[in-house]
C-alpha cells in the first residue's frame, strides 16, 4: 500500500497489550485508515516482515528478549527505506542518538503520544517523496538506456553501411573495435569509457564512404593524390558525426585517430595531450590491425611485425602506456577472430 494513501499498513512491535491499545487509539483519532499487523517478539516480527510489506514500523524499545535497535536493523536489512518510529517510555538521550544514527525516523515517548500522529504524517510524507524520487530515477535510467541503445544501433548501422562499398574497411573496423576495447580494459578505464572507445572504433573509418571505391579497392600502390583523398576520411567522418549528441566523444576520436603524439599525424597535426585518450588507443589498435591484416594493395604482415612497429614508435608516435597494454593483451592470448 502506498504510504500517501489513507489506508496505512503498520507493523507494531509491542508486548504490552495496554500500550498497544493506547498507540492505536492515538492514531485512530486522526483521519488515518489503519491496517495493523502486531508482533510481541522477534520471531513474530520477522514473520510479519517476511509475509507483508508495511508502510511504517512502530516499535517499543525494550522487550523481554528483543529491543528496538535490533528490530530496526532487522527491518533495514529487508526494507531499507521504510520509516521506523520507536515508541517507548525507557529510551534515554544516548540511546536515542544511537537510534537516529542507525536510521530510526523518530522517537516518541509513551507519556506523550499526542506527538505520534504528526510524527507518523511526517514520516509517511518523507517516505512517499523518497519512493517517488526513486521511481523518477528509475524512469530516467530506462530513458537513458533506450537512448543508449539507439546510439549503439545507429553506430553499428553506419559501420555496416561501409560493407556495401568496401568489405575490407568494414571488417577492419570490427577488429579494431575489439582490440581497442581490450586495450581500454587492460588500462583499467571505466566501463563507460571502454564502450565509447569500442563504438568510436566501429565507425573510425566512416569518412571513407566519400572516397571512390576504386581507390579503396586499388590493388597497387596509391598515388600521392589518391593518398591525400584517403587522408580526408578522418575529417569527413568527424563532419558526419559531430552534430550527434553522443554521451561519448566519438566524433573527436574519429577526427584524431590518425594524429600522432609527435605532431606528425593528420588532419590537424596536434601533439601529446592535445590528443584525446580514446584517439590514442584507437590509433594503436588501428595500426596493429591494419599491418596484421590483408589489404588489396599488400598481403598481411602479421601480428609480430605490427607489434614491433608500434613498439618502435613508442614515445614518438604512440603513447607508451597504450602500446604496453596492447602488447600485453596479445601476450595474454588476444586474437582478432
Amino acid at each position: 500500500m502506498a504510504p500517501d494513501e489513507k489506508r496505512i499498513a503498520i507493523a507494531l512491535l509491542e508486548d504490552n497489550e495496554s500500550d498497544s491499545i493506547l498507540i492505536q487509539k492515538a492514531l485512530e483519532k486522526e483521519d488515518f485508515i489503519l491496517d495493523w499487523k502486531k508482533a510481541a517478539c522477534r520471531e513474530e516480527f520477522l514473520a510479519l516482515l517476511e509475509t507483508s510489506v508495511p508502510d511504517l514500523v512502530l516499535a517499543d524499545f525494550q522487550l523481554p528478549s528483543y529491543n528496538g535497535l535490533s528490530a530496526l536493523v532487522d527491518t533495514k536489512r529487508l526494507y531499507v527505506d521504510i520509516p521506523f518510529i520507536i515508541v517507548s517510555g525507557v529510551i534515554g538521550e544516548d540511546l536515542a542518538i544511537k537510534a537516529f544514527t542507525l536510521g530510526v525516523t523518530d522517537c516518541i515517548n509513551k507519556n506523550n503520544l499526542s506527538r505520534l500522529p504528526s510524527a507518523v504524517r511526517r514520516a509517511l510524507t518523507e517516505y512517499g517523496e523518497k519512493i517517488r524520487r526513486k521511481q523518477a530515477e528509475a524512469e530516467l535510467a530506462k530513458s537513458y538506456q533506450r537512448i543508449h541503445t539507439i546510439f549503439v544501433h545507429t553506430l553499428k548501422a553506419m559501420s555496416a553501411a561501409l560493407e556495401l562499398r568496401d568489405p575490407y574497411t568494414y571488417g577492419h573496423q570490427q577488429r579494431v573495435a575489439k582490440l581497442a576495447k581490450a586495450i581500454a580494459v587492460k588500462l583499467g578505464l571505466e566501463q563507460d569509457q571502454q564502450e565509447g572507445i569500442f563504438l568510436a572504433s566501429l565507425v573510425h573509418d566512416l569518412g571513407k564512404i566519400q572516397v571512390p571505391a576504386e581507390i579503396l579497392m586499388k590493388p597497387t600502390k596509391l598515388t600521392d593524390l589518391e593518398r591525400k583523398l584517403i587522408e580526408l576520411h578522418a575529417d569527413a567522418g568527424y563532419q558526419i558525426l559531430k552534430d550527434i549528441d553522443f554521451p561519448w566523444p566519438i566524433a573527436i576520436a574519429v577526427l584524431q585517430h590518425h594524429e600522432r603524439i609527435d605532431g606528425s599525424g593528420y588532419p590537424r597535426g596536434i601533439i601529446g595531450q592535445e590528443i584525446l585518450q580514446e584517439a590514442k588507443i584507437l590509433a594503436v589498435a588501428d595500426v596493429v590491425e591494419a599491418m596484421a591484416s590483408h589489404w588489396p594493395y599488400r598481403p598481411a604482415l602479421g601480428i609480430d611485425s605490427a607489434l614491433n612497429e608500434v613498439k618502435r614508435m613508442t614515445g614518438v608516435k604512440f603513447e607508451e602506456d597504450v602500446v604496453v597494454a596492447c602488447v600485453a593483451v596479445f601476450d595474454e592470448g588476444f586474437a582478432f577472430e
